[in-house]
């Protein structure tokens, strides 16, 4: 699901200034959809994803639309880009008496803003022709530091050519896997090669999308190593990552990977 536009605590503020409509205070009017989800959430400082509400009603509803405006700095909000500002339920636009329906949303929290992070959640219906809105629940982020490991390092061997004549082979790969929810800024050398080592950007290699590492996410660095300069053997070299952790401290691990040329 792809995202539009991002909505944070100060976008809603220079909304209000303008003169544009926030979401306006509970209507009593009109039958409001139900709220079947917990509005209370354990997340992680800097942690990124999608968020479901589900919902019912006791009468039939159509046109209903979702608004979840942030209350704290260090949230934002997004919505799928076929919405326009709001998230829309999973089936259609009604909700039906007794029907379990939900609606999706985006969440993006910094790390350097830890602590709880709060939101409101807007409804707004058609009910025998009449629009109602309103104001169903505060949403409250319970926004921990992130504790664990960084991420996973997937490569203890390599394996080169020596003498190989064709310049596309000895590109070596070190692979990672995201477990904080994000790192970045990663620079990578490696030290113990018998033989010069080439880097995609001159002096260091980074990730190979980009140098950011997401939860989840899988990446790998590369090198080259000129196959004329490298003797046949095993040995072990030292893989030095440099990089930026959640909470934008810099970092440096160093790991050993056995390399065999052949």
């Amino acid at each position: 699901m792809r995202l539009a536009k991002k909505f944070s605590a100060a976008t809603i503020a220079l909304v209000a200034m303008a003169g544009i409509a926030t979401p306006a205070s509970a209507d009593d009017s009109g039958t409001a959809p139900v709220l079947l989800s917990d509005t209370s959430i354990d997340w992680v400082a800097g942690g990124q994803g999608w968020m479901n509400l589900s919902w019912t009603a006791f009468e039939d509803l159509s046109d209903v639309k979702v608004t979840v405006v942030p209350q704290s700095n260090g949230i934002e909000i997004s919505y799928p880009e076929n919405h326009d500002g709001f998230t829309g339920l999973s089936v259609d636009s009604d909700l039906s008496s007794n029907e379990i329906d939900y609606t999706s949303f985006y969440v993006e929290t910094t790390a350097a803003n830890s602590g709880t992070k709060w939101a409101k959640v807007y409804v707004e219906w058609t009910q025998a022709g009449d629009g109602h809105q309103a104001l169903m629940a505060n949403l409250k982020f319970s926004n921990m530091k992130y504790k664990g490991d960084d991420f996973l390092i997937l490569t203890d061997s390599v394996s080169v050519s020596s003498g190989e004549t064709d310049t596309t082979v000895n590109w070596v790969e070190f692979g990672y896997k995201g477990l904080a929810p994000t790192n970045s800024d990663f620079s990578i050398t490696v030290e113990g090669v018998a033989a010069e080592v080439y880097y995609p950007q001159d002096s260091f290699t980074s990730l190979h999308h980009d140098h950011v590492l997401n939860a989840g996410e899988t990446d790998v660095a590369r090198i080259w190593i000129d196959p004329a300069l490298v003797a046949e053997g095993s040995s072990e070299i030292e893989v030095v990552v440099n990089y930026s952790n959640n909470s934008g401290r810099a970092q440096q691990v160093s790991h050993k990977v056995a390399l065999t040329v052949d």
